[in-house]
């Protein structure tokens, strides 16, 4: 899913399965960086990555994590969390354990439904 400032897909680096990541299509460093018209654009990307999300996987809840420190540009992950995550590893600890979650076959398969989600999300709602 794209539109004129922001695109977004699944994250395809090793992650635990769901994972989504929103990108700036223009170069900038952080939430000050940006347009308005791109900030304005940013609050209905992230409401629509996390309804294709929350469409295609049901998770027990989702977070939102904006870093900008190895890579110095905006894009916000959208990260599903299940019920079978202990509550020790919940919250920015699933971040640190994250490697406990890697499932390449189910990201696979997480990857199928979130792109027929997106495309849903894609379509205009009435």
């Amino acid at each position: 899913m794209k539109n004129e400032f922001c695109r977004v897909g699944p994250f395809l680096a090793p992650t635990p399965p769901g994972v989504v990541i929103v990108h700036l299509r223009r170069h900038a460093a952080g939430l000050s960086d940006m347009r308005t018209e791109e900030l304005q654009s940013l609050g209905p990307t992230l409401a629509a990555g996390t309804c294709a999300i929350e469409r295609a996987l049901q998770p027990e809840r989702l977070y939102s994590v904006m870093f900008g420190e190895q890579i110095r540009h905006v894009h916000v992950v959208l990260m599903p969390r299940g019920k079978e995550v202990p509550v020790e590893h919940r919250s920015a600890a699933l971040i640190v354990n994250q490697a406990h979650y890697m499932d390449p076959e189910a990201a696979r398969q997480a990857i199928v439904r979130l792109r027929e989600a997106l495309a849903a999300e894609a379509v205009p709602r009435k």
